[in-house]
């Protein structure tokens, strides 16, 4: 049988999800409709955006407790808030960048006193704003929108600078939601799945896929709970912390890649 281990070898590994190690779990406030959240590195604090028309919100988290140290008003009415990232440029102003659902707004706020510096408009391939990631390496803003596209914007102008479809298997993968980067690669929620995904940013192609269905089992859940949402990596740690929109709970995980 050894003529074609191969083939059975690839067929395999991608159909067995990669496995996770869950370090502790922290209260999350079940009135937070989480659509962002990123850790500052070296500050102790986890940003989270959230969404809703009239709910919408930013607020500073402490990392070792969960429990809210900061928050801001609630957007105008209008605004339903979305993806949320840390812009950080070495020898400039951190700033966080927050979108919008239908709004096609953006706005930025410096950090960490959170002053509103700058207000944009912006289009996507559905013209929605789901999720951002802000890649260092190559001082580019990664935007999902729903779709199977992920759009990069130069940080310094918001300028698009170019576009890539996400696939697995040759198939394109839709519904991209909260992202963050991961070891050069994004980490992606998918809506309403209870899944990560680990994204090559160069060609879009799905590297990894972990299956977090175990986490809080769907069976467990009230229906007021609605879907797996926010991935906010802690690079000093190499964890990642998890949670949902309206979830009582902000889970920290260690991913363990496939061997």
């Amino acid at each position: 049988h050894h003529h074609h281990s191969t083939t059975t070898t690839t067929t395999v590994t991608m159909n067995v999800p990669s496995r996770y190690e869950l370090l502790r779990t922290m209260d999350h406030d079940t009135s937070s409709f989480t659509q962002g959240l990123e850790i500052d590195p070296g500050s102790g604090v986890i940003y989270e955006g959230t969404g809703l028309y009239g709910q919408s919100r930013l607020r500073k988290l402490d990392l070792k407790t969960g429990q809210p140290v900061w928050t801001s008003e609630y957007m105008d009415k209008k605004y339903f808030g979305e993806g949320i990232t840390i812009i950080h440029q070495p020898g400039g102003q951190d700033k966080l960048l927050q979108l919008t659902w239908r709004e096609r707004t953006a706005f930025v706020y410096s950090l960490p006193d959170m002053k509103l510096i700058k207000t944009f408009e912006y289009t996507t391939e559905t013209n929605q704003g789901w999720g951002a990631a802000y890649n260092a390496a190559t001082n580019q803003i990664v935007i999902s929108d729903g779709s199977a596209w992920l759009m990069f914007w130069d940080a310094e102008s918001f300028e698009e600078v170019r576009r890539v479809r996400v696939h697995l298997a040759k198939k394109p993968i839709k519904h991209l939601n909260e992202i963050d980067m991961y070891k050069g690669d994004l980490l992606a929620n998918v809506w309403f799945q209870d899944r990560i995904l680990r994204i090559d940013l160069e060609s879009g192609n799905v590297k990894e896929v972990y299956e977090f269905s175990g986490l809080w089992p769907k069976d467990d859940r009230p229906k007021e709970a609605d879907c797996f949402n926010g991935i906010a990596v802690d690079h000093e740690r190499d964890t990642v912390y998890l949670t949902g929109k309206l979830w009582p709970k902000v889970y920290e995980v260690r991913l363990i890649a496939p061997p």
